[in-house]
């Protein structure tokens, strides 16, 4: 377990069948990262890239504070109350 700010995760971005918004993820959006320790709002480092519902993807993950981190643990992502991603922090 380690204090970070800055984390890299894979997450998978829930289609609306599953429950998601059905919206991409962009940089623009800021969602609430809900963590067994945790929940604290967030920005994504996408690196241009647009993630599609049912996309997995690797990315940077800036939190508002730094929070304590265990590698390996699972999270999700909310937008305006719904559940939009799942993920495991890598690093």
């Amino acid at each position: 377990m380690f204090e970070n700010q800055l984390v890299k995760a894979q997450i998978y971005l829930l289609g609306k069948d599953e429950g998601g918004n059905g919206k991409p993820l962009t940089e623009s959006l800021r969602p609430q990262m809900y963590c067994n320790t945790f929940n604290v709002i967030t920005r994504c480092n996408l690196e241009g890239q647009i993630i599609m519902p049912g996309d997995t993807a690797t990315i940077e993950v800036l939190l508002r504070a730094e929070m304590p981190i265990i590698e390996g643990a699972n999270f999700s992502f909310r937008l305006s109350g719904s559940t939009v991603a799942t993920g495991k922090i890598l690093e």
